[in-house]
This record gives C-alpha cells, sequence and structure tokens, in this order.
C-alpha cells in the first residue's frame, strides 16, 4: 500500500491483477458488503469493487469511469458463502479478452475452490485514474460515502498484486 491512491490503478488500467483477503460474514447486513473499493461503488467512477452479494456470492465491478469502459461486472458463479465460516477469497484478473477466476476457499478445504466468471474482462487498456478522494477502502465503501456497504464480520490478509496469482499460490 502506499499514499496515492493511483496505487492500485492497475486493477482498471491494465485488467492483470489478484484481490484477495480471508473473510467471515458475523451476520447479513441486508445489502453488498464491501470487501475493496476505490469508486464508491459507482459504475460513473474509474476504480473497482469487489464485493459479498446479499446472496453470499463475490461481485466484482472494474470501470474506467464511464457506462462505455465498464470492463467487467459480473458476480462470481458459484462459492455461495455461509455464515460465521472463515474462507480465502480472490478475485484474479489476466487481462482483456480472459474470464475472471473467483476462489472461495473454505479454511478447512484441502484444495482451492475455483469459479471462472462467464464473462470476460473488457475493454482497451488505459489511464483510467482514480482521485484523492477514492484511494483503497476495505471493508466500506471509497470516497464521499464511507460507511456505505460496511462489511459485517471479520477480514484478515487483504492483499492486491499487480500481478495474476496462479491456483498453486492463491
Amino acid at each position: 500500500t502506499g499514499g496515492s491512491p493511483a496505487n492500485f490503478d492497475f486493477v482498471q488500467n491494465t485488467g492483470v491483477f489478484t484481490l484477495s483477503a480471508f473473510i467471515n460474514v458475523k451476520a447479513e447486513a441486508g445489502s453488498f458488503m464491501t470487501i475493496f473499493d476505490t469508486n464508491e461503488s459507482s459504475e460513473d467512477l474509474p476504480g473497482f469493487r469487489f464485493l459479498r452479494q446479499q446472496d453470499g456470492r463475490l461481485l466484482l465491478v472494474i470501470t474506467g469511469g464511464t457506462p462505455e469502459t465498464i470492463r467487467f461486472a459480473e458476480p462470481a458463479p458459484g462459492g455461495a458463502m455461509d455464515l460465521e465460516t472463515w474462507y480465502q477469497v480472490a478475485a484474479v484478473g489476466r487481462g482483456p479478452g480472459n474470464p475472471v477466476e473467483f476462489y472461495v476457499t473454505p479454511i478447512s478445504a484441502n484444495r482451492v475452490q475455483q469459479f471462472s466468471s462467464t464473462g470476460t474482462l473488457g475493454g482497451n487498456d488505459g489511464n483510467y485514474g482514480t482521485d484523492v478522494f477514492h484511494g483503497l477502502m476495505i471493508g466500506t465503501a471509497s470516497g464521499q460515502f464511507p460507511g456505505l456497504n460496511p462489511f459485517n464480520g471479520g477480514m484478515v490478509n487483504q492483499t492486491i498484486y499487480d500481478r495474476a496469482l496462479s491456483p498453486l499460490e492463491i
């Protein structure tokens, strides 16, 4: 991590990344729960958001800041998480034209559980920079609405890589 919001722009600029955390949802919050956010959960701002949906599945949205530059917006096709259970969750992007790999693995499992998105990361690589008001937030929305969609539970070992980790590295 660092002091500039641009430190994580590689996610929306290149589509090559790994977002990962260990999470344990305590109770449903009635809405999405934020894991990572750099754009207020808005498609009108460049950045990304990694959320847990009400149905227990992960959702990843990556935008360039306009409706025309939504690079990815899709839930994980499987891996609904139960309450009060620790999971390692991850989303891995390998660049435009490739599906996003979601990992939702209970810590009691012997091997990672992987789910490929049905769609692919779209759009062109570019310079979709975040501004000073939209640095990385963990467990809550960024920007003007801190506290929006808070994560309700435990979260540890949050990591963001500027490369696509392999299943073995996950």
